[in-house]
Formats: C-alpha cells, structure tokens, sequence
C-alpha cells in the first residue's frame, strides 16, 4: 500500500526540488499523508526512509522539515509523521538557520526538544515564550507534556504559576518531582494541595510532609481539616455522643472547640454549644442564647468511679476499690525519675504484676500519639507511671526494658497491641522478647472455651465478679495534666483488674500458673503460623490484603530495601526499578516507610518477616549473598515487570528517577579527575536532578549497559 501511495505521490512532489517547499503542492501532500496507513515496523521503515529521501534533496532542509511538520498538523498520524520527520532531520545535521528553529520551536515533538535546541545551540533562555507553551498544554489537559518542557526550561519559569492547574488536573505527583528540587515552590505547592477539597490531595500533601520532614506548622490549613475531619469521625458518628465527653477531651484547644460547636449547631443542639461556648470563653464569636447546662466531668471530681462522682449514679453495680480493701492511698502518680527510681525495684521484684495503658488521642496525622500513661499494679500497690512526660528519659527506656524482659509474671488483657505501641514509639530494644506475659484473653478462653467471643475486660468482669466494669473515661483526655482523680481511679482500676482476674481464673481451674506463659506462647506460635499461611502468598511473601494492589501491580512495584541488602538497592536502580534504602535497624520505621510510599519490603531479618503485628508487604530472601541471585528470588516471587528502556534511568545514589544532560563544562564543577586527559575524552554526562550526582560514558557505564540489558532480556526470555 506505502509503496503504491509514495510511487503516485513522487510524480507529483519530487518533479521538482523546490516543490516540496512550496505551499501551492500543499493539498497533494496532506492527501497523501491522510491516506497513508502505518500499522507494522516495515512500514514505519519504508517511510522513515522517504522522509530521508525527501529531506536530503532539499539544499534547505530546515526549511523543508518545518514545512512537512506544519502540513502533517491536522491529519490522523500527525503525532507518528512529526515523530519520523524530526528524527530523520536531527539525524542530517543541517542546523545553519536557528533563527527559523527559534520561530518554530514549538513545532517540535516534545521528545526531540532537546535534542533539537542541542542541534541549534540553543540555550533555554533564548526561547521566550516556553511558559506560554507550558500553559496551553495545560489548559489541553496535557500535563505529561507540560512537565517534559517544564524541566528544560525550569531556570526561566515562573513555577507557582502551574500549581494549581497540576492540581486541578490530578498530576499531583507529576509536579511534586519539580517542587521537591525548591523548598520556596515545595512549601507553596504544599498549601495549595491542602486548600484542595479533594481528600486524596490532603493525604499526598502528608505524605510529602512526612516524607521531607517538613514543620507542620507551616501548613496549620492542613492540620485543622486533620483535626476537624477526626473530631467527626470519633465524635459525631451519631449526634447521640454526650456532648460534655467532648468539651472534656477538646479543653484547651480552642479551634477544635469552635468545630465542635458548629457541630452542635448544624444538628439543633443550641443549649449544649451554648454551654461549650460559655465555659471555654468562646461566645464572643457565636453571641448564642441558650440554657447553661452543667459538664459533669468539670464540674465533679473525687476518687470513685465516674459513673458515681459525676452521673450521681448508684455504684453498687460497679466494681470498685474497696471490694479488694484497696485505699486511695496505695495509688501513686509517677511523674519524676526521682519517683521512678524509688519504686522500680518493688515492681520488678513482685511475682506478678497486672499492667495497662492509655493512650494519647491526637486528631491530626502528623502527631506521635502514643502511651499518655502506663499502670503497673502489685497485689498492693498501683503505679501509674507518667509516660507522656518521661518518655525520653533513658531512665524510664531501661526500666520499661528491663520489666518486659523479667522472668516475673505479667498480665494484661490484649496486651501485645499496647506493647507494640509503646515499644515503636519510645525505641524499646527490638531485641528483647517480652517475657512471662500472660494476656487474659487466652487465660479466659482455657477456663471458657464456649465464650471465645465474648473475651472483653468489662464482660470477664461481670461473669466473674457479678458487676461492671466503669468506662466512661475510655475516651478521655490523658495527655492533660494533672489528671482528674476519676481518671486517676479509672486507669488504676484498669491494671488492678487483671491480677484479680488473673487469681481468680485460677481458682476456677487450678491451673498450672507456672506452665501458663509457655503454653500461651505456644498457642500465639500455632495462631501466627496460621495467619501467616492465610495472607502469604507463596513461602516467601507476606502482606495484608488491603495491599493487593501493590502485589498486583507488575508494571509499577516499588521496593524498600533494608540495611542488609544496599547492593540489592543498588542493582534495582541500574535496572531503572524504583527502590528506595533504609538503613535504620528499626522494624517500626521500615513498616511505616513502607505503607506511607506503597512500597514492598525487601529484606533478610526473620524477626522482620515474622513480626505477628507486620501489614506491610514484605518479602524475605533467603542468605544468600550474590546480589543477582537475590533478584532472582525477587522476580520469582513477585514476578513484576523489567523495561529496558528504563536501564540506567535512575538515579543509583538517592533513587530519583529524572537525570539530565550536562555540558563537561558543568560537570567539571561536580567531578575531581585526577587525570584532566581523561576528563577531556568524556563526551556525555548526566546529573541527578536531586542530589546533583555525576554519571559519565565511559568504560563502566558501557559496562553496566551491556550487563544490565543482558540481565533485562534474560528474564524476559
């Protein structure tokens, strides 16, 4: 077809040299070029070398070449016609009239652009109107595009200008690569995402945040939607909520307040705002009339449970201190090393302990969280010990240490969720294996086998002891000081409850205490295998179901390497995969990398691997330590996709994935040879955007190219 089509259209076109750039042939020419059909790579061929023949015969092919792009604009290849002119006219040499390249630049095929401006020796600043350019590829909804020239002429532009169409056209990502090279353009890209009232944007903007350790202060728009966003999905689920729970918790932070109370407002709720509104000072703002109802929880406060000092309820329903003779006094606050040092030996010298924790209730997602306060109680004595104030006392880490590690019995109920935050945000020694914990779950269920479901605290208490259980200060604030005393009682109760549980279970069944830990131990071994074997995916692989996508996704896999295997992190990248190094021992910072990038962990550490609490993906290999055996299990396993085009595309150093070409000039800034001789030979460099890394071609790039390809088509095979 190509060859009858080109054999009718040279006798019109090549009768004559100077008809082709001619425009009274323009017709015959675009009718040609609607009827040709290029479906296979032997026609783009047999075309590529008509566009030669009809370029070479022209004593001006620029002028000829800008003349077939302009003719080519409006028909149905004109994308696969433009690509084919422009390769064969860079390929000529013929770069004599830069002036008509600088008037028709933007005729230019996005990909040659480069290319192109190199032929002409044309600098980026010589061209005026690329931020035009940039803004009508924008306004086309084409920001792939737009971000190609972006980062040619990035030195000239005026880059707040583009933020909010990238954001407007979702290519938020995209544009993020620019931004993170300036923290002026950074932080104002960042504000934008947060006014955006889309919530994937919110959560981008967090992540970028999290990722390049940014103040979060600078982005207060971000944190109150945070706040506000969480205040309505812990409180106002149902407006049922006891309003004066959530006075309690918000006290002291005004602008929660204010949401609260337009909560309040939005539901007809006038007298429980008005009340917030007047205690918290904050009625100047709403100017409300109303009735002033009282918040119990502020108004009533002693050492009894919450239901009785400040809901005036009977308490002879409820377990209490003075069912176990327990008086006020044999509770002690702990909120100095001093206190901490006079108390640490009698707790770890008890044979059993009970223990529990409350935690802080934060609203927005930059905040550590975390235990507010640890209750440790002995038969006689309950301590609750002020981890929100002591937490980076290297005191409190060595005791904490030390009193998980003991061969001493400790009880709790659901106790590993509660170790496992404390020991993630307080860096405990990951080395250390509790010892001798006895959860309450288990225990119950070895009495009461028949009541597997119905394990809860309050429900343990009410079969056992025939009252309830108070909760009423579950939800409230523990990061407040001083505590109120019914907070005090409440969190006491808490860690007291689990040694009368504990001696209590055990006159029911005479069991063998001493055993006890070690068949819980085996029973948690039994459980972990099984929910191993529920959500691996072969021998090797782990994850969570809420990340299928990531194990689904064989184009896109990203990978977090850990401190054992960096050569690993290395050879990914020369292959142009996207893996990023994380040289911290620490397990709880891996996982968190790993879910807040969507990421798959890559790593040797069976303790890793067999944490019962891990979600993230995570991939373990075996010990062996040829870095390209260990691809291999990679891609057995994962089975994701290598392109060979991205080979060496990526930054080996610090994993970005733009690197550009440099004139030996610049390089020179960036290089110390030696040998300035051997710095002359060196024609090409590139440079990573990001950490300004210098590449070369020399021996070990033409290496590297050849092993890495060898390494992509073999597994392709």
């Amino acid at each position: 077809m190509i060859k009858l089509l080109w054999k009718q259209f040279s006798k019109q076109v090549i009768r004559s040299k100077q008809l082709l750039v001619q425009r009274n042939n323009q017709q015959e020419i675009q009718d040609y070029f609607r009827q040709l059909k290029i479906q296979s790579a032997q026609q783009r061929k047999d075309f590529e070398n008509i566009a030669l023949q009809l370029l070479s015969k022209e004593q001006d092919k620029c002028k000829a070449y800008f003349y077939f792009l302009e003719i080519s604009n409006d028909v149905t290849l004109k994308t696969l016609l433009q690509e084919i002119f422009t390769k064969t006219f860079l390929q000529l040499n013929d770069f004599g009239n830069k002036q008509l390249a600088l008037e028709k630049w933007q005729l230019i095929p996005l990909d040659f652009i480069e290319d192109y401006m190199k032929g002409f020796d044309i600098k980026p600043a010589e061209i005026q109107d690329a931020q035009v350019k940039i803004l009508t590829l924008l306004q086309n909804k084409k920001p792939l595009q737009a971000m190609k020239l972006i980062m040619i002429f990035k030195d000239q532009l005026n880059m707040s200008l583009f933020i909010d169409k990238f954001i407007q056209l979702d290519a938020v990502q995209d544009f993020s690569k620019i931004c993170i090279t300036s923290p002026n353009l950074l932080k104002d890209f960042l504000i934008k995402l947060t006014q955006s009232d889309k919530r994937h944007h919110q959560k981008f903007a967090t992540e970028l945040i999290r990722k390049y350790n940014l103040q979060k202060e600078d982005y207060p728009q971000l944190i109150k939607i945070q706040n506000r966003q969480a205040i309505d999905r812990t409180y106002f689920p149902k407006i049922e909520e006891p309003y004066e729970r959530v006075e309690e918790r918000l006290e002291g932070y005004p602008y929660m307040l204010f949401h609260a109370i337009d909560k309040l407002l939005e539901h007809n709720k006038i007298n429980e705002a008005y009340s917030i509104a007047i205690r918290q000072g904050l009625n100047d703002q709403y100017k409300l009339n109303g009735v002033l109802l009282e918040n119990p929880l502020l108004k009533y406060d002693g050492f009894g449970i919450t239901e009785q000092i400040c809901y005036k309820e009977d308490p002879s329903g409820f377990i209490q201190f003075s069912d176990f003779n327990i008086k006020e006094e044999q509770i002690e606050f702990i909120d100095t090393v001093e206190k901490l040092m006079l108390i640490k030996d009698l707790i770890l010298n008890s044979q059993i302990t009970g223990f529990d924790t409350e935690f802080c209730h934060y609203f927005d997602e930059f905040a550590i969280g975390g235990v507010a306060i640890m209750q440790i109680s002995t038969e006689k004595n309950i301590y609750i010990i002020d981890i929100f104030n002591l937490r980076e006392k290297q005191e409190l880490l060595q005791f904490l240490n030390s009193y998980f590690a003991s061969n001493k019995i400790k009880i709790g109920h659901s106790v590993w969720n509660d170790f496992t935050v404390m020991a993630q945000n307080m860096n405990l020694d990951q080395s250390i294996e509790p010892t001798n914990i006895v959860d309450l779950t288990f225990l119950y269920n070895e009495v009461f086998p028949e009541n597997k479901n119905n394990v809860s605290l309050a429900n343990q208490v009410y079969q056992l002891f025939g009252k309830k259980l108070s909760k009423k200060e579950c939800f409230s604030n523990w990061q407040r000081r001083p505590l109120r005393k019914c907070q005090l009682h409440y969190g006491a109760m808490d860690a007291y409850i689990c040694i009368a549980l504990y001696l209590k279970l055990n006159e029911l069944k005479n069991l063998d205490l001493d055993q006890l830990p070690q068949l819980q131990q085996q029973h948690q071994t039994q459980q972990k295998q099984k929910k191993v074997l529920q959500i691996q995916k072969g021998e090797h692989l782990r994850y969570d179901v809420q990340f299928q996508k990531l194990i689904d996704d064989k184009q896109n896999m990203k990978f977090l390497v850990d401190s054992m295997l960096k050569k690993l992190a290395a050879f990914l990248r020369n292959l142009g995969i996207d893996a990023e190094y994380n040289e911290k021992n620490d397990h709880f910072n891996i996982e968190q990398q790993a879910i807040a990038e969507q990421r798959i962990i890559i790593t040797r550490d069976k303790k890793l691997f067999e944490k019962p609490q891990l979600k993230a993906p995570c991939l373990i290999l075996s010990d062996n330590f040829n870095t390209e055996q260990q691809f291999d299990e990679m891609l057995k396993e994962l089975q994701f996709q290598i392109r060979e085009d991205k080979i060496l595309s990526r930054c080996v150093k610090c994993n970005f994935d733009h690197v550009i070409k440099i004139t030996p000039k610049k390089a020179q800034q960036y290089l110390d040879f030696k040998n300035n001789d051997s710095f002359g030979q060196i024609k090409i460099f590139w440079q990573c955007e990001k950490c300004l890394q210098v590449y070369w071609e020399g021996n070990q790039f033409k290496n590297s190219i050849q092993r890495f390809t060898k390494v992509a088509k073999s597994k392709d095979d």
